[in-house]
């Protein structure tokens, strides 16, 4: 018995190799889990379940214009609002972002052109 209690003493009490197999089990679950959502999100999505429910919805969204100025400031500028086509899911699909998401971020910034640096702009 002094044997083996050495040898548990020696490696650390075996926790590590067992932490290590613990620690895969769970990254693997949980990466098996968020698979599973995601692909029960495609298919209510795509056979519009529950009760044939509409795949994609429409928010209407504020844009404005994020104008760098050479002073290093930044102009806002107004865009008309426009409609944005989304779909009734957690995530996105299709290309679309998920209207819960749109439907609580309905301004969206627009930024043109970025400022040159100083060095880029002096003449040799």
């Amino acid at each position: 018995m002094y044997r083996c209690e050495s040898h548990l003493i020696r490696n650390g009490g075996g926790n590590r190799a067992t932490m290590r197999v613990g620690m895969k089990r769970v990254l693997f679950i949980t990466i098996l889990v968020a698979c599973l959502v995601y692909a029960g999100d495609y298919l209510s999505l795509r056979l519009q379940v529950p009760n044939r429910r509409p795949q994609f919805g429409s928010v209407l969204v504020e844009r404005y214009y994020a104008v760098p100025l050479k002073n290093r400031r930044t102009e806002f500028m107004p865009a008309q609002p426009a409609p944005v086509t989304c779909v009734h899911s957690l995530f996105p699909h299709f290309g679309d972002p998920p209207c819960w998401y749109l439907s609580r971020h309905t301004r969206q910034e627009i930024k043109l052109g970025a400022l040159r640096s100083a060095a880029s702009l002096t003449v040799a």
